[in-house]
């Protein structure tokens, strides 16, 4: 008897041992000293895919995140619905990652009977890290806005800049100038004469403009924005003076990285999301290329700090129920796409968003004539349909608009289901401490929960 009682003894010894580890490690005492989170907004699998499909097949050059992230990391499938609709948006999903927690749809970090929730940057900043936020859509939009405030709606751009100052965000890259300005001021988006500008300069702020003005800063915070909106979509931006995502993580990463006793880096693919709204799966691929080669300057610094590292690259969302499918002819006659499909999509130079701004629904076959690079046929009743003022997606504000994105998608092989989000889970490929916790299916807000716990606080 006495011998199992002793036995019974050391176990439990072992086990209250275990659980005092377990509470050295998780209670304020981080596991990492750096979080990156690369988030490619609303970049299902099949956009992942068609950029694969472009890179391998008619390039010949590896697309990063599915032919090596995907095999080097944990790889995850992620529910990602919000609490009143299973079709989330980038605040709800955004909200999930960055708390741990569910909300409602246009909600910021913010439970839906208005409570505020922390947040992993928050978090950060509680250990005396640096923070970053990267987007190319205004640096105020949802999903980098849920790292960083608390609104009840999304729209509050005006007040997401002002948090943004208060929690002394130290690297602040993206577009929206229009938020920081006086409502005085021409092309202002602000609901008050703040200058928010100015105000960042008398913090220490450099604030910079363009690609130049970016390379030049080797120390300090930075607010760098780069147009009064969204920053152009690369296709559309001249790269002399519109810095890249890559060359955006590149500038970060340095910056926070020195004489930091850690950081918390989140860096958003903002305009797949947006060309996904407009069916523009030339601009979706290209977004995606870019967002690639950002994934790569994060895996190197990754490389070199692996055990003090958690690398998180995933989607918030799946956007508009992409598919490369059979293409039909008026006659019903169907053809599988082929890589002289891809290559269509490779030779265009312009968005959507610019066809839009340049041309009338008479000006289609001049604008192709003019800009396209190589031969392309366009089936006559794709041109009839281009010119429609018939809605093909009606969701969609402008007819004419959504006429060009459903009958160039057709030209090049690829259908959409819609012009606007879907329920459709995600993915997700982590590296470093915790990324075991992201494998197989699991819910969004185990990537917010993980981080929270590697950063030593359990949620």
């Amino acid at each position: 008897m006495k011998f199992y009682v002793k036995k019974l003894s050391v176990v439990l010894l072992l086990l209250a041992l275990l659980l005092s580890f377990q509470s050295y490690v998780f209670s304020g005492v981080p596991r990492v000293k750096y979080v990156i989170v690369m988030i490619a907004d609303g970049a299902g699998l099949a956009h992942l895919g068609s950029a694969y499909y472009l890179n391998r097949l008619l390039l010949e050059q590896e697309f990063f995140i599915t032919e090596r992230l995907f095999n080097l990391g944990r790889l995850g499938i992620v529910a990602n619905y919000a609490l009143n609709s299973l079709v989330p948006d980038s605040a709800s999903s955004g909200t999930a990652i960055a708390t741990g927690k569910k909300t409602n749809n246009n909600m910021v970090s913010m439970l839906p009977d208005g409570t505020p929730v922390k947040t992993v940057m928050e978090k950060a900043i509680e250990l005396g890290y640096k923070t970053g936020l990267i987007a190319k859509s205004t640096i105020t939009d949802a999903t980098p806005a849920v790292f960083a405030s608390h609104v009840p709606h999304r729209s509050l751009q005006d007040q997401i800049a002002v948090q943004y100052l208060e929690k002394r965000i130290d690297v602040i890259l993206g577009g929206g100038k229009s938020y920081w300005i006086p409502k005085s001021i021409s092309g202002s988006a602000r609901k008050d004469e703040r200058d928010l500008i100015s105000e960042a300069r008398e913090l220490g702020y450099t604030v910079v403009s363009n690609l130049g003005e970016l390379e030049s800063v080797k120390t300090g915070k930075v607010l760098g924005l780069f147009s009064s909106g969204n920053m152009p979509y690369r296709l559309d931006a001249d790269p002399t003076v519109i810095p890249s995502l890559k060359e955006m993580t590149e500038k970060a990463i340095e910056l926070l990285y020195k004489d930091s006793k850690g950081f918390f880096l989140m860096v958003e693919g903002s305009r797949v999301d947006h060309a996904s709204h407009n069916n523009d799966i030339a601009s979706v691929i290209a977004e995606l290329r870019e967002f690639d080669e950002a994934v790569k300057v994060a895996f190197d610094f990754y490389n070199k700090h692996p055990r003090e590292t958690l690398l998180i690259v995933t989607a918030d969302h799946d956007n508009g129920g992409l598919s490369i499918t059979t293409s039909y002819d008026t006659s019903g006659k169907g053809r599988y796409p082929t890589v002289e499909d891809l290559n269509k999509i490779f030779l265009v130079p312009f968005s959507f968003e610019r066809a839009k701004s340049v041309v009338d629904k008479e000006g289609i076959e001049k604008l192709f004539s003019e800009h396209y690079v190589g031969e392309l046929t366009i089936p006559q009743e794709w041109i009839e349909r281009l010119k429609s003022d018939k809605p093909i997606t009606p969701s969609l504000t402008s007819p004419f608009y959504a006429s060009l994105g459903a009958g160039f998608s057709a030209v090049y092989m690829t259908a959409w289901a819609t012009n606007d989000h879907t329920a459709t889970p995600v993915w997700v490929v982590s590296l470093g401490p915790g990324s075991y916790r992201l494998g197989g299916f699991i819910d969004q807000t185990e990537i917010g929960k993980t981080i929270f716990r590697m950063l030593g606080e359990i949620k």
